[in-house]
Order: C-alpha cells, then structure tokens, then sequence
C-alpha cells in the first residue's frame, strides 16, 4: 500500500510467513515509486505484531478518519489520491 506525499512516498509492506504473526515494513522514497523505480528505498518503520493487534489498531485509524471527516470530508481533502 502506497501513501503519497510532496515529493515523495511512503510504501507500507505487509507480510507474514505463518499467518498469525504480521511484519510491517514502512519505506520512503524521495520521488514516487511510479517515477522512479531506481531510486533508493529508507526503511523508516519495521515491527511484527499479532495480527488481530494490527486489525484492531489499523480499525481504529479508520475511524478516527471516519469521526473527522466523514466519506464527504475525506473526499474533498484527498480526491487526487
């Protein structure tokens, strides 16, 4: 999953190797990946966590960003991306 930024972009990387036990990785690049495929990548993040820890605190995101700005809000914040 990617999240842009000005220049630059954040590129989040989910795996898991027994399924229960996630690794999240978070790269920067300081030009969008679609731009330049070459460039260097900067881990900025990396943890493992339990997945329904992850499920819950990735949910509870969303709705923050939900109480904030609603669909319409979000929308109108972020409709070129």
């Amino acid at each position: 999953m990617s999240f842009l930024g000005e220049p630059g972009e954040h590129l989040w990387t989910l795996r898991s190797e027994n399924g229960n036990t996630p690794r999240v990785e978070v790269a920067w690049f300081e030009d969008w990946v679609e731009v330049d495929k070459s460039q260097e990548r900067r881990e900025v993040f990396s943890t493992e966590c339990r997945l329904l820890y992850f499920a819950v605190k990735f949910q509870a995101v969303l709705d923050r960003l939900m109480e904030k700005y609603g669909l319409e809000g979000y929308e109108q914040r972020w409709a070129e991306h």
